[in-house]
């Protein structure tokens, strides 16, 4: 009896089956009509998705990940998975931009010090209050 594996190029499911013929000595994979037309539907979605200007990315989280979301989602009063996912990116797309922002100043000024600018140098001169 053929096994059903999953295809990690396509996503899909595949039945393999041992080639009937002798002299091949060869595994073909044969894929059935269902899955084929669940592997046409996803490029199809897919293909929308691109011309849309979106994508579908995905995560395998733990329970323990996914249990903590879930608080955070009713904390910060977000309405779906969709809203919490898109502001962790959107903090961490402001973590990447500083730290670009940092890599570039440093490369900038190499081995030189870098000058404080007029506010921080004024607010570092003043006495501090008690």
């Amino acid at each position: 009896m053929p096994k059903a594996r999953t295809d990690r190029g396509s996503g899909g499911t595949y039945v393999s089956r041992a080639s009937s013929s002798p002299r091949s000595g060869v595994t073909r994979s044969a894929r059935s009509g269902a899955t084929e037309n669940v592997l046409a539907s996803a490029e199809l979605k897919r293909a929308h998705d691109a011309e849309a200007g979106s994508e579908v990315w995905q995560a395998r989280l733990s329970k323990q990940d996914a249990d903590e979301l879930r608080n955070d989602l009713e904390t910060l009063g977000l309405r779906s998975r969709s809203d919490l996912i898109k502001a962790g990116l959107q903090l961490l797309h402001r973590q990447a931009a500083e730290e670009r922002m940092a890599a570039g100043v440093s490369e900038f000024y190499g081995d030189q010090p870098v000058p404080l600018s007029p506010f921080v140098a004024r607010a570092s001169q003043r006495p501090a209050s008690a």
